[in-house]
């Protein structure tokens, strides 16, 4: 069946067609075409002013901190605005809310399959953390605040390499033909923190690309909420708020202490990343994405 979308706000050259929830939507036989002119649903991201106002279904879609892009918010709270949102989002219940993370879909995590998650726990179980370097951390500032206190506090343990444009000390990954995967997966840490701590049910696709590398995180971000913590393992995650002095302090001691008992350090590595039925927790939500947007396709009658 096809169905007429378009969408606003997204990032610059974003294709909703290619790279999106939209390819999990397919898997139910909808036919999506992009439509500007006449379309039956837009899709509307935090990227700027909210200003549709035309008849079609509006469907939110929630990628970043609400409580910086206040606009899409404001619209939500409005409780009329929206037929639907999803994303990032987990503190409404509400059958108008589906939590479809940025982690699950737009953070290239396109296997979700019991097999994939295995094989990245096994990958853990073999890799020697003796050989392995210390600590990475990829990004391309610290607007905030949140990045360079922690890699100038962990410096004190040893060198944290810095490729990206913040506190660049290293070669670039893409010119040594790594991908961040490969780059990251060198190392037994990977700072890997939020722009800000965000709303609940906030987690991006940061905290997965450190996992999936092998790495431990040393990850800022809100607690992870209730279907989270379902999916990673809480106990092989090490957090810090670089607002508490007591935080920080407990991050590098923890850091510290494992450096100096490599069998300490080689114990709490080889923890599975991924707990036991976390897949099912993912494509439950995969499911409910499919079940509400059918459910508001019959409602609006364009099935």
């Amino acid at each position: 069946m096809k169905i007429k979308i378009w969408y606003y706000n997204f990032w610059q050259d974003f294709d909703l067609l290619e790279r999106s929830f939209i390819q999990v939507l397919e898997e139910d036989g909808y036919d999506f075409v992009l439509d500007e002119k006449n379309p039956d649903i837009v899709f509307i991201n935090s990227f700027g002013p909210i200003t549709y106002n035309g008849p079609s279904i509006k469907i939110g879609y929630v990628t970043e901190d609400m409580n910086r892009f206040t606009g899409i918010f404001r619209k939500i709270q409005e409780k009329t605005y929206f037929d639907m949102v999803i994303g990032n989002i987990n503190y409404i219940k509400s059958s108008k809310f589906c939590k479809h993370p940025l982690y699950i879909n737009s953070g290239n995590y396109k296997d979700p399959s019991k097999e994939r998650m295995e094989s990245i726990n096994k990958l853990v179980l073999e890799k020697d953390t003796s050989k392995l370097k210390f600590c990475s951390i990829v990004a391309s500032h610290d607007m905030y605040g949140n990045r360079m206190p922690i890699v100038n506090l962990l410096s004190k343990i040893s060198f944290v390499e810095c490729p990206g444009k913040m506190n660049k000390n290293v070669p670039s990954f893409d010119d040594a033909g790594l991908t961040k995967q490969e780059y990251i997966g060198q190392f037994i840490f990977n700072i890997c923190p939020e722009n800000h701590a965000g709303h609940e049910g906030y987690t991006s696709e940061k905290i997965l690309d450190s996992i999936s590398s092998g790495c431990i995180p040393i990850y800022f971000g809100r607690t992870n909420d209730e279907q989270d913590i379902k999916i990673f393992n809480q106990n092989r995650i090490i957090r810090y708020d670089p607002s508490s002095e007591k935080s920080m302090n407990d991050c590098y001691n923890t850091v510290k202490e494992l450096m100096e008992n490599p069998g300490k350090l080689q114990e709490f590595y080889e923890q599975p990343p991924f707990l036991e039925y976390a897949d099912i927790v993912i494509n439950s939500m995969f499911d409910d994405l499919k079940k509400k947007f059918k459910k508001l396709l019959k409602k609006n009658t364009l099935i």
